[in-house]
Order: structure tokens, then C-alpha cells, then sequence
């Protein structure tokens, strides 16, 4: 009689018969060591990517144009990326890396944020995928299809985020043709959180370091909407007068600071604050804008007047102070005409108080 020797079972559970349909076995050292390394390298390093692009133009201030070389520095990096692990799958990841940058069409105008996404996607790609072609592999180790990665990345995980991004531009799209901005969500965030007061007619700072008049009109909502920076009473103070959010981005604000580094109690002091404002407003614009000055109520004034992308139209006035410095701002991107005027009225009218 032959003998037969028992076997264990080929599987432990249903979840196990599913998870081999899709190529992944139950031994759990082979999964971990399947798992995308290359894809989730290549992920992390786009995002990080991102963040330091971010906070290097905060912190520093510069101009647009140091996107360039941090492209060439990222091409750089996802060559090294795709040459180490030597697989494109981190290919994979370009794309939902899109949907993580979408959300900065609301507070971003919308073409920068589109711009921004086609360029990171072209660099990163080109350089994951020259990155892995450098690296020969053995040809008798073939890439390997099974494993954890190919059941929740890959193709699938392209379709999912390709659903989320052609969905996010039928959405830029129906607003478009309604009249509405993404970015405006951000404001209408804002004005849920912020303490509404009635359009009466005047101003309403917080601690009334600087008030003035206005007429009021159907459509005008007053916010108190403080940021308190707590450099001292009232440091950060801001009131807005502003249309509804569905008839644009169109503000006439009012805001309180308190410099403390640096101060601004000396006139070298002074001209620094105002040539760092030359050089935003600078940017913001895409020419060289210069100021100019005005005597309100007997404080010197410095003002920017310009437009930028998006057909929006800024004035905004500073005026520094060794410890009360003052910035009415006039900002509007549909109803221009109508903000000009009750942004000279403000300057007009404007009063300081001790």
C-alpha cells in the first residue's frame, strides 16, 4: 500500500483565497519584502518635495523663478530614486501625487496650481523612469507581478486617482461657467468662522487703533475676523468690508500690527519694512511696482497700487508706526469700480486714535 504523507492546508482563510487571486501569497516575509519600496520612496520624496518648495518661498521670499532649479534638483533626486530600486512602478504615484496638490486650488489661483502639477508630474516621471532604464537588470530575474503592491497600486490605484482629478475639473469647470472662483471657498470658510456685524456705515477694529466711514449699499457685509499675533493689545486686529462670497473677492479691510522684530522705531528700520514691501507687491503683480506716499490724518502713508493675475485690482496702504502700525487694504475682482470708491472714501475719512 502507498503511503501518502499529510499536507497542511493550501490556504488558512477565505480573506487568504481572495488575497491569492490577486497574486499575493500567505507567506508574510515574502509580502513585506513585495511591498512598492520604490513607489513608496518615490511618493514620499515628491511630497517632501513640495513642502520644502513651500516653506523655502515663504521663508526666503523670493522670486518664481527658484522653482527651476528645484525641478532640476528633484529630476536629480528621482533619477537616483529610480536608479537604486531599479523598477518604474513608482511611476504609479505621480498621479495621486496630483490629487494631494489639487486641494491648493482654493486658496491658489487655479492656473498656477495646474501649471505647478503638469511640471512636478513631467519631472518626476522622466526621472523615475530614466532613473530605473540606467540600472540593467539580470536577465534571468524577470520583474516580479505578485505581492501587495500590485493588488493596492498600480493601475487601480491610476483609476482611482484619475477619477478624483477628472472630477475635480468638472467641478473647476461647472464653477467656471457659473461664475465661480475655487479660491472663493477658502473665503467662504472664512466667513462662516469669522463674527459678522451690521453694514452701518463705519469701521469696527478692534481697539480701535484706526477707524473711518463709509456709505453703506445693498450687498456689503462687515467680519471681524482677528488674528491675534500677541505682540501686544490688539497685535493682528483685522475688519473686513466685503460683498458675498458668490459676488466675487472684493474687500476693503482694516488691520492692526505691533513689529517687534523687526521694530520698526527708526527711519532706516522704516525704509527696510517698505522696500520688503516693494519687492512683494513686486511679485505679486509681475512688474516692478514702487510706492508712493500720503499724509492721512498726519501719519505718512506708503501705497501700492496694481493688478494682478485673475483681473484683480490692489491698493494697499501702510502706515508704520514704532509700536501701532496701520495697513487699509482695497482688493476687488468684480465689482472694481465700485471698490475704488469706497476705498477713497476710507482713505478719506481714515482717523488714528491713541
Amino acid at each position: 500500500m502507498t503511503s501518502t504523507r499529510a499536507h497542511g492546508p493550501a490556504y488558512r482563510s477565505v480573506v487568504d483565497l481572495g488575497l491569492r487571486d490577486v497574486g499575493v501569497g500567505n507567506d508574510p516575509r515574502r509580502v513585506v519584502r513585495q511591498v512598492g519600496k520604490a513607489a513608496l520612496a518615490g511618493f514620499a520624496l515628491l511630497f517632501v518635495f513640495l513642502i520644502a518648495l513651500c516653506a523655502f518661498l515663504a521663508v526666503t521670499g523670493v522670486g518664481g523663478w527658484v522653482v527651476f532649479p528645484l525641478l532640476l534638483a528633484l529630476m536629480a533626486a528621482t533619477i537616483l530614486c529610480g536608479y537604486w530600486y531599479g523598477t518604474r512602478s513608482a511611476l504609479a504615484y505621480v498621479l495621486p501625487l496630483n490629487v494631494l496638490m489639487a486641494p491648493a486650488i482654493f486658496y491658489v489661483t487655479a492656473s498656477y496650481v495646474i501649471l505647478l502639477m503638469i511640471f512636478v508630474s513631467a519631472v518626476a516621471a522622466a526621472g523615475l523612469w530614466a532613473g530605473a532604464a540606467l540600472r540593467q537588470r539580470v536577465p534571468e530575474e524577470p520583474e516580479r507581478r505578485t505581492g501587495l503592491r500590485y493588488a493596492v497600486s498600480g493601475l487601480s490605484l491610476v483609476r482611482i486617482s484619475g477619477g478624483l482629478l477628472a472630477a475635480l475639473v468638472a467641478l473647476m469647470v461647472v464653477g467656471a461657467l457659473l461664475g465661480f472662483e475655487p479660491r472663493t471657498l477658502g473665503l467662504a470658510i472664512s466667513e462662516v468662522t469669522a463674527r459678522e456685524l451690521p453694514a452701518d456705515g463705519r469701521s469696527n477694529l478692534t481697539g480701535n487703533a484706526a477707524s473711518f466711514a463709509y456709505t453703506p449699499s445693498a450687498g456689503l457685509r462687515e467680519f471681524v475676523k482677528d488674528e491675534h499675533w500677541d505682540a501686544g493689545p490688539n497685535d493682528g486686529a483685522r475688519w473686513e468690508l466685503r460683498t458675498s462670497v458668490g459676488a466675487g473677492d472684493n474687500v476693503v479691510s482694516l488691520a492692526h500690527y505691533i513689529f517687534t522684530d523687526p521694530r520698526l522705531d527708526s527711519p532706516a528700520a522704516v525704509a527696510d519694512f517698505v522696500a520688503g514691501k516693494d519687492d512683494e507687491h513686486s511679485r505679486n503683480a509681475g512688474t516692478r511696482v514702487s510706492h508712493t506716499t500720503r499724509v492721512v490724518d498726519g501719519r505718512t502713508g506708503y501705497v501700492w497700487t496694481h493688478e494682478s493675475g485673475g483681473g484683480y485690482w490692489h491698493r494697499v496702504t501702510w502706515f508704520p508706526a514704532r509700536v501701532h502700525s496701520i495697513r487699509l487694504e482695497c482688493v476687488a475682482n468684480r465689482q472694481v469700480a465700485r471698490f475704488k470708491r469706497l476705498c477713497a472714501e476710507a482713505t478719506a475719512s481714515l482717523r488714528f486714535h491713541p
